[in-house]
């Protein structure tokens, strides 16, 4: 009886027995091993020429980079603006918010910022640095759909803290209730 590829990948055996895995010759590890020690003695050699390459090609990278997150920035812009409409509205004040790809020049506090409603999210990070490194394509529009983020100006995002939020809204409340009681 022939067993299931998976189980022969899963034992450490070759799926193709009749060829020779070139990783685990004698020479291969060998080879590996050369490398290491030649790494290890030569370390501080090894890291200048790392550092003398990075900021040598770091312009170009950066360059790169730019271009992409331009390219992915106008891809997520559309999609949001189907999702959101050409005006949406920030959700704790009410205000008309615009996009900042339609007018780089607007203030801070009249951008649209996407707020963690949750803690517990596929999204750990900054949204806008997450939808700017990833191109816009279903895989990734799911995810986004499963944060529900929300959406508030960028003064009302400032005032809303990250973490223990329902915390900090009783406290509120209890010192809106204390004042009023005062008066």
């Amino acid at each position: 009886m022939k067993s299931n590829t998976n189980d022969l990948v899963c034992q450490g055996e070759s799926v193709y027995s009749d060829k020779i895995n070139i990783y685990s010759t004698p020479s291969a590890v060998k080879n590996r091993e050369r490398s290491r020690q030649y790494y290890y003695d030569h370390l501080e050699e090894v890291k200048a020429k790392n550092k003398i390459y990075r900021t040598k090609n770091l312009s170009n990278r950066k360059a790169c980079l730019e271009v992409l997150n331009a390219k992915y920035l106008s891809a997520w812009t559309k999609y949001f603006k189907s999702i959101y409409g050409n005006q949406p509205i920030c959700e704790v004040c009410g205000k008309k918010l615009l996009w900042s790809v339609d007018n780089p020049n607007i203030k801070s506090k009249d951008r649209i910022c996407f707020d963690h409603r949750y803690n517990q999210t596929p999204i750990n990070c900054i949204p806008a640095i997450w939808y700017r490194s990833r191109p816009c394509i279903d895989k990734y529009q799911k995810i986004w759909v499963q944060c529900h983020f929300g959406l508030l100006c960028g003064q009302c995002n400032v005032c809303l803290p990250t973490k223990n939020r329902k915390t900090w809204l009783e406290n509120i409340n209890r010192y809106v209730g204390k004042t009023n009681e005062t008066m």
